[in-house]
């Protein structure tokens, strides 16, 4: 038998990939080595673990056995490239603040066109907001992406993406369905008041259309299906997909556009839980609050 000594990480991982076969567990498949080969395994993980300490020590375990990079909580800080103004960066933004992610925003203004600078597009090519970019040069864009990205890699945020199954999987339909079907309503009715779209009657008349219908509307698949009885999206407990989410209601103010009672309150509840009031205002720049005050008086 191999001691700890002489059997490294490296080793130890494809020992995993050696011949194996599959039991069913009580919560799914588990893949197991030989007898000899478990031994050999379990003292590499024991000697990891001490070494790391792992905060999650479940989520260490599973990052290491799959090969990926364990998470971890002092990787370096990370640039988050946003407009201050644009909800659909606050996401993100949130992800890192209630996430305790050390980050720099970098401010990128679309109305000048800093978005198709050079520096930027060897960030993100297709020259959206928001981007990432970590402190080993690796380079995230995608506002759900991101959250995932900074969720997977940090133990302090992963608390913000469940591990169960079932509840990742609902907080990722969460996401899909807030790009496809609530974003491009909510720019349908407000885009134009906040100046990021030349106005549209026949599409801000089929956005009111498409919240409203009592089948399978937005707020209707929104309160029936992805909130129900629960505070939030995932349960008791916020995730990205609210941090997602709730930043974009905020911009149907703009047109005084009347929430319905339980979406009224899931927004309240996740101002009030996230703090936004500060990231609302720009946290010291230009933010969206400057900008709706700025477009009213604008008349």
């Amino acid at each position: 038998k191999a001691t700890v000594s002489v059997l490294n990480w490296n080793q130890a991982h494809h020992l995993r990939h050696a011949k194996t076969r599959t039991i069913m567990a009580a919560d799914g498949p588990v893949e197991y080595m030989s007898r000899k080969q478990v031994p050999e395994l379990i003292d590499a993980l024991v000697l990891r673990m001490v070494d790391a300490r792992p905060e999650d020590p479940r989520a260490f375990m599973a990052a290491v056995l799959a090969g990926s990079p364990p998470p971890t909580d002092s990787p370096g800080q990370v640039q988050l490239f946003l407009m201050r103004l644009s909800a659909n960066c606050h996401g993100v933004w949130l992800t890192c603040r209630l996430g305790g992610v050390e980050h720099e925003v970098r401010d990128v203004d679309l109305f000048k066109g800093e978005n198709m600078a050079p520096e930027f597009l060897a960030i993100n090519p297709t020259g959206q907001i928001p981007a990432l970019k970590d402190s080993d040069g690796t380079c995230v864009f995608q506002g759900n992406a991101v959250m995932r990205y900074l969720c997977n890699k940090f133990l302090s945020a992963r608390k913000l993406y469940p591990a169960d199954l079932r509840q990742r999987a609902h907080c990722d339909m969460a996401l899909d369905w807030r790009n496809t079907d609530l974003v491009p309503q909510i720019y349908g009715v407000a885009g134009a008041a906040l100046g990021f779209f030349p106005p549209d009657e026949a599409k801000a008349a089929a956005a009111h259309a498409k919240f409203n219908d009592a089948d399978r509307g937005i707020w209707k698949v929104f309160t029936s299906h992805f909130l129900g009885s629960s505070l939030y999206v995932c349960g008791d407990d916020i995730s990205i997909a609210d941090l997602a989410i709730f930043p974009m209601l905020t911009m149907l103010e703009m047109v005084d556009y009347e929430l319905p009672s339980a979406v009224k309150a899931y927004k309240e509840r996740c101002w009030a839980e996230t703090g936004y009031e500060e990231l609302y205002n720009g946290c010291g720049g230009y933010g969206l609050k400057q900008h709706m005050d700025t477009k009213r008086s604008e008349g």
